[in-house]
């Protein structure tokens, strides 16, 4: 298995000043999506610093909000 076979689900909210950190701790041949809930800049700061491999779903609320199926 290579690293590009994987992929990293990521919940965030309002972690602006966190993020950058945390994306230059995971490898560019990863994917990345990110379910983000932020009332900040977190879904802008991620798609201006790591514009490959990523995907930003925006959803309000919470993961298990998000999780729901009825």
């Amino acid at each position: 298995m290579q690293l590009s076979d994987i992929t990293l689900v990521l919940a965030t909210r309002d972690e602006a000043s966190n993020i950058a950190a945390f994306l230059r701790s995971i490898p560019a041949e990863l994917q990345l999506v990110v379910v983000d809930a932020s009332r900040d800049e977190t879904p802008e700061l991620i798609e201006r610093l790591r514009p490959s491999r990523t995907l930003v779903l925006r959803e309000p609320g919470n993961v298990t909000e998000v999780a729901r199926t009825d």
